[in-house]
């Protein structure tokens, strides 16, 4: 750049030539000098002086002479790191922390004694952390900091508390991005808070002061994986308090300066000739329309040389350079000036000073952005809008753009840019003060106000999303050298930046999840098209690379497959041309009206017409199937989650509103003379209702936010695919050998199944869905309900949490109507459940093996209660069970052995913990005592299943009891005799409602009733003995009911129970069982007589202890059967029994080779 030409010029010419030498210094605002010849070169060197002069006037008019007295420390502030304890980690700035230890505390190295004085700090997530001031005196420790000792104030948002040695409620709900601002006024002795500047009032007064060594620190506590920016000054406040001033005096004179300087650039880009085509937007004078470009190229030059060293001040760029920019942006795409500006000011800069301003500027927007709350949609533009609108149009700058490439912050910039903040209930009160909800009192709300909020909410939403997209569309098309475009790359390395974001104590530095659900939702789009059932049978997407199971990004997570780690699979099923191998994914299968099995429909109704992506026809195949690999571990990271909360506040919706219509019910049937019984009523309502207005807000924002339609439609074509492509894999359809495709099923990774799984769940319990449950049924759980069934006890995949995360599905979907009728029109469900089922039944899958079987079983029990909206029977899958069992002799042995053993087990434990809690309700904690509670009831209701199961099974199947091995039938009245005893004859039995009445937890009260765990037991006794009355009227040979269970004096005082109950009132019984008491009265009578005639008959009992031929196990029997080769002897019953669980003699422990039963 020349400075060494001529320049005058004639401030009064008139002649137009002169126009040219009058536009510089208009531009800068300088005075100008007279000139003869128009034709003469300007003196770039003299402008630059007179330009400098001004600059530094313009400094000195804007600084200040202002009082700093009542501070001490550095001018600059940032963490103390030497007074700090536990374990953060800090930026270089020392203006970011992280705790990585469960209490971490640290001060600024600045601290006041008198004065107003504010900091701010940016939240970067929500948990537990205590802000506020400390003296030095103020201990911190691993469990004392902030707020736990005198002198020392904190407020903590997550507990919502004040803390100052005690806590004590105070201010609102903070939020992930929030801003905290942080003031004390040591003149009136206050310290109080602001959210978002929203004032939360005064926390603290009669704070100590004006006391000699007494001052206070900026400090901060915060709990394991908690993140914070801190600002003392060094950026503008966002939230400035008038009459408080910042801790780090403000570059108030670089602003002013910066503020000159940028106003030159703006009357420059008028006189420029690019301008000249855009003059609805630029206030072009046009006395100067003759100035020449290498004219504004050596004037720019100028001014960039006085104002980059300006721009390198965060201060600057917050409170100056961003204001400027935000001011070129138009409402109009085509219309901004920022391209202008930018190709205008950037190239006359070095490389790493555009490099360095860039990042700077870049670095505040998505600051800016972030800290944006989402509480206004004003024409349905949030005020984050211009943040995000005004970065794009400088990524579509490629210089500008290259530039933020090349800064070393560019993907932690880029991903605050894709954050979503979520409001609190205080955000969402402002956004949603109309709320209704179907049966809501019309006075006080109306649904078509909340429609209209909702609409301005998903406008505002769909506005920020869409101008997400096209950013991380602009890194899709910027193409580098190397063979992976920058998103790619960007992609790559948030994934390996929230590697175990799902562990229990997950690692520092981990995004916020909403990063991670904005990528996701991205991805979605791009892959949509692609993925739409009536197309990716045939498109690309038709034939998925087996590399991606080995590509360098699975290897470097190392996340775990259906067959093990990486290193297990490669070592068992070794496969050298895994590289070359292809899967072979044809078209799902839906059901058609007859229920019959077909391919998809051409026109499926799942599919909404989608806008294809430009951008997306560029995608190579393996570019598309990579993007679907990354959406599937986006999903297990962190967008699973998402749903999952968005589901709890759905239920807990659901509950507050049944509490609220339970309220509003008693107190109709209330008498008005009951006062005080109103009065508790009616607060009662009042905090229900607060409740459903606070979830009912909160369900429309995850409605909103990620149960719109086109995402629904989106995730089920993905969830689709996935599970095609999993039935594919486990068939072995690949271009190899079929022993080639039957390992490479073990090379999957488990989050493809734990993520389709997921997915499925999350559309169905969508509000609203948008498909309905019959739609979804048959054209979206075909194949889902044949992988499931498929693979819940298949020995491939060994991690046994994703075979009960199957089994878990399963049982969930047989609840509903539905879903159930797909179970039975499935061939595969139909031909390979039930065995598969009964075989799995063992230490890890029982409990969702028994709630399966007892949904099979549904309608076939005695006294049953019945279900709203589910009171339907599985006779297909009962029919399957009794031929399965039948036909299946050795198998269902196996099973009806393990099933008396487990229930053996939570009869005992129901029984112990009953115990636990009637003796130690005073003297357990309250955590205990809950857990012990919680214990009871799963135990109690695992119990019943179980119950339930042997009953369905005493119905269908009485001959293997009452005609089988006598083993059988004995086990099972021992069983009976022992549920008794616990809950209604004997001691226990007798006592069981007293001892339920510990239980403080009134819902799990009305779970544990004696009814409920009788009408099995009576089921199954009415069931045996029905059997075998026709046993006898058939005169075939069976075993005795009444002698089995005429061995314990208890069952008469316990059939007296079961015949006086009344089970048409306790628990709805149907007429059939009703009929079936007689049944249950006349074995009562049959016992009573039999107890008659063994009254005072000679037992051999007596003479047990010394015969040695007596079986010393049961002593009731005659020890006929001895274990080979050891010898040892005892009865066959009890020998057979134990055989069924241990091979080895239970005398010696010798392993058991024959039975000699001579």
């Amino acid at each position: 750049m020349s400075h060494g030409i001529q320049y005058v010029y004639d401030l009064d010419s008139k002649d137009e030539s002169n126009n040219r030498m009058r536009g510089l210094p208009w531009s800068s605002g300088l005075p100008g000098r007279g000139s003869k010849d128009a034709d003469e070169e300007v003196d770039y060197g003299t402008l630059d002086l007179l330009l400098k002069a001004r600059v530094m006037a313009e400094g000195d008019s804007a600084s200040t002479s202002e009082d700093v007295d009542g501070r001490l420390g550095p001018s600059q502030v940032k963490i103390d790191h030497n007074s700090s304890s536990g374990d953060l980690l800090w930026d270089p700035t020392r203006l970011k922390i992280e705790s990585r230890s469960n209490f971490s505390s640290a001060r600024a190295n600045a601290c006041v004694y008198k004065g107003k004085w504010m900091y701010e700090v940016t939240l970067g997530n929500c948990g537990i952390q205590q802000i506020g001031w400390a003296t030095i005196d103020c201990p911190f420790t691993f469990e004392e900091g902030v707020g736990d000792a005198p002198d020392s104030y904190a407020y903590d948002g997550k507990r919502v508390r004040k803390w100052n040695v005690s806590c004590h409620s105070y201010g609102q709900t903070w939020a992930t991005g929030d801003v905290i601002g942080c003031c004390i006024d040591l003149e009136r002795g206050e310290i109080s808070f602001l959210r978002n500047g929203e004032s939360l009032g005064v926390a603290f007064t009669d704070v100590r002061r004006a006391r000699e060594g007494l001052a206070y620190f900026p400090a901060f506590s915060l709990s394991q994986g908690e993140k914070a920016e801190l600002n003392f000054g060094g950026r503008s406040f966002l939230y400035p308090v008038p009459g408080f001033r910042p801790l780090q005096g403000p570059a108030t004179e670089q602003a002013a300066q910066a503020d000159y300087l940028l106003g030159c650039l703006r009357r420059l880009m008028q006189l420029s000739p690019i301008a000249h085509d855009h003059s609805s937007l630029l206030p072009i004078n046009f006395a100067y329309q003759a100035f020449d470009a290498s004219d504004v190229v050596l004037s720019c030059g100028l001014v960039a040389k006085h104002l980059w060293p300006l721009l390198r001040m965060d201060y600057v760029v917050s409170t100056v350079f961003v204001p400027f920019l935000l001011s070129m942006l138009s409402p109009l795409e085509d219309l901004s000036n920022v391209p202008y500006f930018a190709n205008m000011f950037f190239p006359v800069l070095e490389e790493f000073e555009t490099v360095e301003v860039v990042g700077k500027l870049f670095d505040s927007l998505a600051s800016l952005y972030k800290t944006s709350p989402f509480t206004s949609t004003v024409g349905c533009t949030p005020p984050g809008y211009r943040y995000l609108k005004l970065a794009l149009d400088l990524m579509r700058i490629p210089g500008v753009f290259a530039a933020w490439k090349a800064w070393p912050s560019f993907y932690s910039q880029f991903e605050l840019f894709l954050t979503q903040k979520q409001p609190n209930p205080n955000d969402l009160a402002t956004l949603l003060p109309e709320v209704w909800w179907p049966g809501a009192d019309c006075k006080f709300s109306s649904e078509d106000a909340m429609k209209m909020q909702s609409k301005n909410i998903k406008k505002a939403l769909e506005t920020i999303e869409g101008v997400q997209f096209e950013m991380c569309m602009e890194l899709l098309i910027y193409m580098p050298e190397s063979e992976r475009t920058i998103f790619e790359d960007f992609v790559l390395w948030l994934l390996q930046k929230n590697k175990g974001a799902n562990r229990n104590v997950p690692p520092p530095n981990l995004s916020d999840p909403t990063v991670l659900n904005s990528v996701f939702f991205v991805l979605l789009r791009l892959l949509h098209c692609h993925l739409r059932t009536e197309s990716n049978s045939a498109d690309a997407m038709g034939r998925f690379p087996a590399s991606i199971f080995v590509s360098d990004l699975s290897k470097e997570l190392d996340l775990p497959r259906l067959g093990g780690t990486l290193a297990h699979v490669e070592r068992e099923h070794p496969l050298e041309c895994i590289q070359q191998l292809h899967v072979e994914i044809g078209p799902g299968t839906a059901h058609s009206e007859s229920g019959s099995a077909t391919h998809s429909l051409r026109k499926h109704p799942l599919d909404l017409q989608v806008k294809p992506v430009r951008q997306a026809s560029f995608l190579s195949p393996q570019q598309l199937t990579w993007l679907f690999d990354v959406s599937l571990l986006l999903y297990h990271l962190s967008v699973a989650d998402a749903f999952k909360a968005a589901n709890t506040q759905n239920q807990a919706k659901l509950h507050f509103l049944s509490q609220l219509e339970d309220t509003e019910r008693r107190m109709q049937r209330l008498d008005m003379k009951s006062g005080e019984m109103l009065a508790h009523l009616k607060e009662a309502r009042k905090r229900f209702r607060k409740e459903v207005i606070e979830s009912t807000r909160a369900c429309c924002w995850s409605r909103i936010y990620l149960f719109r339609q086109q995402k629904q439609c989106a995730m089920y074509c993905l969830s689709n695919y996935a599970c095609r492509l999993l039935l594919s894999l486990s068939e072995g359809k690949c271009s190899g050998s079929s022993d080639e495709g039957e390992k490479l099923f073990s090379y999957v990774p488990e989050y493809y199944v734990d993520s389709m799984v997921d997915a499925f769940h999350a559309l169905r319990r969508a509000e609203p869905a948008f498909a309905g449950a019959k739609v979804l049924a048959r054209h979206g759980l075909a194949d889902a309900i044949s992988f499931l069934v498929k693979h819940f006890a298949d020995k491939r995949i060994l991690n046994p949490d994703v075979r009960d995360g199957l089994l878990q599905s399963i049982s969930v979907l047989l609840q509903y109507k539905e879903y159930h009728a797909s179970f039975e029109e499935n061939q595969e469900a139909r031909e390979h459940m039930i065995p598969s089922l009964l075989v799995a039944f063992q230490e890890r899958f029982w409990i969702p093996i028994s709630n399966i079987l007892v949904h099979l079983c549904r309608g076939r029990g005695f006294a049953t209660k019945c279900s709203k909206g589910r009171d339907f029977q599985s006779k297909v899958f009962q029919k399957i069970l009794h031929d399965t069992c039948k036909d299946d002799a050795e198998l269902f042995s196996s099973f009806l052995n393990r099933l008396f053993n487990t229930l053996n087990w939570t009869i005992t434990e129901f029984g112990v913990s009953l115990k636990e809690i009637k003796e130690g309700a005073r003297r357990r904690q309250l955590a205990e005592h809950h857990q012990q509670q919680r214990k009871c009831t799963i135990m109690f209701e695992l119990s019943v299943n179980l119950l339930r199961i042997l009953e369905f099974f005493s119905l269908v199947l009485p001959e293997v009891f009452v005609q089988g091995p006598g083993l059988n039938l004995t086990r099972l009245c021992e069983l009976v005799r022992f549920v008794l005893v616990h809950t209604a004859a004997g001691p226990e039995g007798r006592s069981f409602e007293e001892r339920v009445s510990h239980i403080s937890n009134f819902y799990s009260q009305e779970k544990l009733t004696r009814g409920t765990v009788l009408a099995p037991v009576a089921g199954i006794l009415i069931n045996l003995y029905r059997a075998e009355l026709e046993a006898q009227a058939e005169g075939s040979d069976h075993n005795s009911v009444l002698v089995c269970l005429s061995a314990s004096d208890p069952v008469v005082e316990s059939m007296d129970v079961l015949e006086n109950m009344q089970w048409s009132k306790a628990l709805s019984a149907e007429p059939q069982s009703l009929v079936n008491i007689r049944f249950l009265s006349e074995l009562a009578r049959a016992l009573r007589e039999q107890e008659k005639d063994h009254t005072g008959c000679t037992t051999v009992e007596g003479g047990m202890d010394t015969d040695e031929d007596v079986c010393t196990i049961c002593y009731s029997a005659m020890a006929d059967t001895a274990f080979l080769p050891c010898g040892h002897r005892s009865c066959h019953q009890c020998i057979s029994r134990h055989l069924l669980n241990n091979k080895r003699c239970f005398f010696c422990n010798m392993d058991v080779e024959s039975l000699d039963m001579s």
